[in-house]
């Protein structure tokens, strides 16, 4: 069944905090929008959107995660910003894909899941295309995280927005498959020669 849920968090102090998860049959997807002032302490100063969906699939599917997270600081000293998320199968034990980048150093940072592009730290595994098997079951995680800045009283806040999903389609069958490429190939053989007149 599709569900879709929204919340938005505001404390009134450090910035506000709203995200989107929407899931159905056909997909996962998370959206977030992040706001920290910088006012406070770092470790008071942070805004996270994360999670975990166990599921299973009754047949084999293709599956396809695509994702980004992108950030915007006010001042002068760059936030932390970390996008972080892994498929896990449990049946097998193994990591379908992991991608994770983080960056402590670098002003305005832009990540792509799949990407290396953390000042900090980079992991790149697996494959964000590919199958899942029939019976089997996993773990999606998702992570978009930034903290915004106070040095000696100085805020520098930041912003950051981003999304993160993994979308399921159906494989064709071999059947219909075939009939396409026979189709295809019926056409190709039934296409007349095509001739070129040139008049003087």
């Amino acid at each position: 069944m599709p569900h879709s849920y929204e919340i938005t968090i505001s404390d009134g102090l450090t910035g506000t905090l709203s995200y989107q998860q929407q899931f159905s049959n056909s997909g996962f997807e998370i959206t977030a929008d992040h706001l920290r002032s910088g006012c406070c302490q770092s470790s008071q100063d942070v805004a996270s959107t994360d999670g975990d969906i166990y599921f299973s699939v009754d047949a084999d599917v293709n599956y396809t995660a695509i994702g980004s997270y992108s950030a915007v600081d006010v001042g002068s000293a760059a936030g932390t910003v970390h996008l972080d998320s892994f498929l896990f199968d449990y049946t097998d034990s193994v990591y379908v894909f992991q991608s994770r980048q983080s960056s402590d150093s670098t002003l305005h940072e832009s990540f792509s899941l799949g990407g290396v592009a953390g000042d900090l730290e980079n992991i790149k595994e697996g494959s964000l295309i590919g199958t899942l098997m029939s019976g089997h079951s996993y773990r999606f995680h998702y992570l978009m995280f930034v903290r915004g800045i106070n040095s000696g009283g100085v805020a520098s806040p930041v912003t950051a927005t981003g999304a993160i999903s993994l979308a399921f389609s159906p494989i064709p069958e071999l059947g219909t498959a075939l009939l396409v490429s026979l189709g295809l190939i019926g056409m190709a053989a039934n296409r007349k020669p095509a001739t070129l007149t040139i008049s003087r």
